[in-house]
């Protein structure tokens, strides 16, 4: 059986042209946006890395145009369904309370734990 790792571009461009489409979380449901793009992006950075080290990129070239574009068609015609989520952006922090939090050594550089 052929693996990812040794298909070349167009073949590569076919299989994640349908993967992008039918890809979905153990449950059955869809992958958000944000996970279908970091997945995206984590493929190409394994290809592109050692032992790989592809010369295409599933991202910027040519050759993945289409499979790229069913991605993001199929991203649009989800969240115009509804079933995706629009991103939630979560309430900034008050600058008294990060400085508490700074005052508590919870954030800052003094300790490794803070730096987390």
């Amino acid at each position: 059986m052929e693996s990812i790792e040794e298909f070349p571009a167009e073949r590569l461009a076919e299989v994640l042209r349908k993967f992008y489409v039918e890809a979905r979380t153990v449950s059955g449901q869809h992958y958000s946006r944000n996970s279908m793009k970091a997945i995206q992006a984590g493929l190409e950075w394994y290809l592109t890395q050692a032992p790989h080290r592809k010369a295409f990129s599933i991202i910027h070239d040519k050759v993945f145009v289409p499979s790229n574009e069913a991605l993001d068609s199929h991203l649009k015609s989800l969240a115009k369904m509804g079933v995706l989520s629009s991103t939630k952006h979560k309430q900034a922090l008050e600058r008294e309370d990060v400085e508490q939090l700074f005052t508590a050594k919870q954030l800052g550089n003094d300790t490794p734990e803070s730096l987390i």
